[in-house]
């Protein structure tokens, strides 16, 4: 029997693949691993699960066992790969390891927190994956006053599903204007009059000092500015590659995996090795602004 082809990560560029791959061969062995509980889900969902009332279970579209029956896979979750061989073409989790005819490595992106002064870094919570709205969903919906830091698509759209679902909302960016080097003035315009029409407080030309505790409130300390005391700081301020794998198995590097090669319709060989980072692509909705209005 062959080795199978192995996949590192779950999730959209991950499952893609599968999807694509399988409708190209349904019989070659497929495993793929995740350091997650592998569940299928539209990721894009995550900021607009407050004004919906939804919980974090619902935007599960298959479960992995769900996932793992239809495409004919086999999937380990909960696992992270400790180290990657690309000579003997091994992967090393759980103390074994697993050969690979190919290896597809789509680790994707992990959310980029500043590190600020003061003693509340580490009570910044993100919303980058399904696994991060269930452990913070609790304490974002019992939380009145909350504070987004990073006012790009993401950081926006969060800031007007809060805004909806009741919240008071303060949103902070480093830049002049609304996404600079994504929208003209005059769309950038629009935009801010819809944050203001949410009573969303923008905070544009906001240079952080720092972030620190009063009591079970967080205060953030700005240049020139009034502090912002608030219950929950969320950092949407763009994403990190995760490289580590990557760059320990020799693997070019730089703001993203270099050693990018793209497969052909018919099934990967054990020469290939196939690189997938959904990070070094960025997906940019429009949306119609007309709908947050209503």
């Amino acid at each position: 029997m062959s080795n199978p082809i192995i996949v590192i990560g779950s999730g959209f560029a991950a499952y893609q693949w599968v999807k694509s791959f399988r409708k190209l061969d349904q019989h070659t062995a497929i495993t793929l691993v995740t350091a997650d509980q592998g569940a299928d889900y539209s990721k894009p969902e995550l900021s607009h699960v407050f004004s919906r009332h939804q919980q974090a279970t619902d935007l599960i579209k298959q479960t992995a066992a769900e996932f793992a029956a239809e495409y004919n896979i086999k999937l380990i979750t909960e696992t992270i790969i400790n180290e990657i061989n690309t000579a003997q073409q091994w992967v090393y989790f759980n103390q074994q390891q697993l050969q690979y005819s190919s290896l597809i490595i789509a680790t994707g992106a992990t959310s980029f927190i500043p590190k600020f002064a003061g003693n509340t870094t580490d009570k910044i919570i993100t919303l980058n994956s399904l696994s991060e709205l269930q452990q913070n969903q609790l304490q974002i919906n019992a939380a009145k006053h909350i504070t987004i830091l990073g006012a790009g698509l993401i950081g926006t759209e969060i800031a007007i599903d809060l805004a909806t679902a009741g919240k008071q909302i303060t949103l902070c960016d480093k830049a002049a204007a609304m996404m600079p080097a994504l929208l003209p003035d005059f769309i950038a315009a629009e935009l801010h009059q819809v944050l203001s029409q949410k009573d969303i407080d923008l905070q544009l030309n906001a240079t952080i000092s720092e972030i620190s505790t009063d009591g079970e409130q967080m205060i953030i300390s700005q240049q020139g500015k009034e502090d912002i005391h608030t219950d929950i700081i969320i950092a949407a301020m763009g994403l990190a590659p995760r490289l580590q794998l990557a760059q320990q198995a020799g693997i070019c590097t730089n703001r993203g995996i270099l050693s990018i090669i793209c497969y052909k319709p018919q099934p990967l060989t054990s020469t290939l090795l196939a690189i997938v980072l959904r990070s070094t692509v960025k997906l940019v909705r429009l949306f119609n602004l007309s709908c947050y209005q209503r």
